[in-house]
Order: C-alpha cells, then sequence, then structure tokens
C-alpha cells in the first residue's frame, strides 16, 4: 500500500509541474502585454521600463519561472496587475465560495442519483428507466450556460420567486446549485445504475433471494454497498469536474468565486490572477485524483496488487 500511494503522489507531482510549465507560458502566448495593463495605454515607455524591472519580467524566460515556482510554493502569486493586490488575498475570498457551492451541490447530486439509480437498475428497461435515463441526458446536453440564464428567466423574472444573483442570503444559492445539479446529475445516476446491475447479477445477491430477503433489503444491503465502491471514489473526481463547471455559472449568477474572478480577470488580462486560479483548480484535481486512488486502493486490494505488482 505504501508503495501504491507514493507512486500515485509522484505521479501528481510530475503532473503539477508540467501543468506549472504551461500555465507559466501562457503568460507570453496570451495577446496584450501585463505591464501596459499595470500602467494604462497612457504611460510612457520609461515607466514601462521601470514596472518591468519591479516585476522582473525583463529577466530571462527561466529565471522568471524559477522564481515563479519557487514563490508560489511559498503561497505567492505575485500581485494582481488591475487590482493591486496580492493574488492570494483575491483567492482567499473565492475559494471557500467556489467549494462552498461544489460541496453543496455534489451532497444533493448523490441524495437524488443513488436512489434514482438504483431504481432504474432493479427496474432496468421499464418505463420509469427509460424517462429518467433520458431526461438527466437531456439536461446534460443543456449548456450550463444557456440553463442557467433560462432559470433566471423562469425562476427570477417571471415568477420573482428568486433573486437574479448575488450571495447575500440562502435564496441567492438555489438557482446556482441547481444549474449544477441539474448538468451533473446524468454521469452519477448512470454510474450507479451501471455498478448495481453488476452487482445484481452476482451470486451472493441470488443467494439473498434465496433465503427469502426482502427487495429493499437486497437492494440496500448487497447491491448497494457494493456499488459504493466506485460512487464513493468518484465523489472526488467530481470535485475538479463542479468546480471547473461552475466557472460560468458564477459568472452568470455573479457569485464572487474563483470561477467569476478566472472570467474578470480573462478580459481584464491579469495574468497573475489566471495563473494563480488554474494552478489551484489544477492541485485540487491532482489531489482529488489522488485520495480517489487512495480510497479505490483501500476499498479493492485488486487494484494496488495490479500497480505495484503484489500487496504491499
Amino acid at each position: 500500500m505504501r508503495d501504491y500511494i507514493i507512486k500515485r503522489l509522484l505521479i501528481g507531482i510530475l503532473l503539477l509541474f508540467s501543468v506549472s510549465v504551461l500555465v507559466f507560458a501562457m503568460l507570453f502566448l496570451m495577446p496584450g502585454d501585463p505591464v501596459t495593463v499595470m500602467a494604462g495605454p497612457l504611460a510612457k515607455a520609461s515607466e514601462l521600463e521601470g514596472l518591468r524591472h519591479q516585476y522582473g519580467l525583463d529577466r530571462p524566460i527561466v529565471e522568471q519561472y524559477i522564481t515563479w515556482l519557487s514563490k508560489m510554493f511559498h503561497g505567492d502569486f505575485g500581485i494582481s496587475y488591475k487590482y493591486r493586490l496580492p493574488v492570494w488575498q483575491l483567492l482567499q475570498s473565492a475559494i471557500p465560495v467556489s467549494l462552498y457551492l461544489t460541496i453543496i451541490t455534489l451532497i444533493i447530486e448523490y441524495i437524488v442519483a443513488i436512489p434514482l439509480g438504483l431504481l432504474c437498475a432493479y427496474k432496468k428497461d421499464s418505463l420509469f428507466d427509460h424517462i429518467t435515463v433520458n431526461v438527466t441526458l437531456v439536461l446534460t446536453a443543456v449548456p450550463s450556460f444557456w440553463l442557467g440564464v433560462l432559470m433566471i428567466l423562469v425562476f427570477a423574472v417571471k415568477l420573482q420567486w428568486l433573486p437574479v444573483s448575488g450571495f447575500e442570503s440562502w435564496q441567492n444559492y438555489v438557482l446556482p446549485i441547481c444549474t449544477g445539479f441539474l448538468g451533473g446529475i446524468a454521469s452519477t445516476l448512470r454510474l450507479v445504475k451501471s455498478e448495481a446491475i453488476d452487482a445484481l447479477h452476482e451470486k451472493y445477491v441470488v443467494t439473498a433471494y434465496a433465503k427469502g430477503l426482502k427487495k429493499r433489503e437486497v437492494l440496500y444491503k448487497h447491491v448497494l454497498r457494493t456499488s459504493l465502491i466506485v460512487v464513493t471514489v468518484n465523489v472526488f473526481m467530481s470535485v475538479p469536474w463542479l468546480i471547473s463547471g461552475y466557472i460560468v455559472i458564477e459568472k452568470i449568477f455573479g457569485i464572487p468565486g474563483m470561477g467569476n474572478l478566472m472570467v474578470e480577470s480573462i478580459v481584464k488580462q491579469d495574468f497573475n490572477v489566471i495563473q494563480g486560479t488554474i494552478m489551484i483548480i489544477t492541485a485540487l484535481t491532482v489531489l482529488c485524483n489522488i485520495l480517489s486512488d487512495i480510497v479505490l486502493g483501500i476499498l479493492d486490494p485488486r487494484i494496488r496488487i495490479s500497480v505495484t505488482g503484489g500487496d504491499q
């Protein structure tokens, strides 16, 4: 198990390093000049050169990258060219908002998807199964920005039940969470259904029925328990996908999370904020992948044996 964890950690570190190179190179590939953004279009050439020297943008690229990487490991993502504030200060207020939305959406998604997935597996090929799966697939195919705008028009503008935007009360959470939930429930439901169908054909389930156990007991004590191994792992995998999906949703509903901050930074060409946001999302993705691999290795020893070549 130890070798399995070490191998996953090394792969995660290598992935973070590769992404950091691409993210840093983005500064030179994107149109615009961060110094011009900071100083304004009317700034003199001497002022631009002074700012480049102040922020180390006149140094060789390799030296800039090493300095940037070293500072990043110490929590220093640089200064926002637009707000003239430390990037980490901006991220500190945005990260909890995005994580809060993500966690609530994830909880609601699994509370709804797990029982629906079990029922679809138990009633496979029935009318209930076809309607449930097809409706969720249609919702998944709808772009999140279109679904968000539609919900604003119906529930905020037409019916006036909920506020259009903001983040002051619980009512402000309803529309963005519903948008994220409806867009992601299909994948979770299909995963639960697939695992449950496989479990229903196992010998121990047939034996449970032969012993006279009720259908509900078999579903929840045997089928659900087996299905939850992959479902539990999928929880960790869903977190970065939800955070990425909320990039557009946060902008639509005016929520001050990482997504909204990233979109505004792209529009304003605030390169340090863009780099910091992408690195945070990447770090969360890598961390969740490592945790999912570790949890899967604990729950299913066959995984770590196939990776390490033996039971560690």
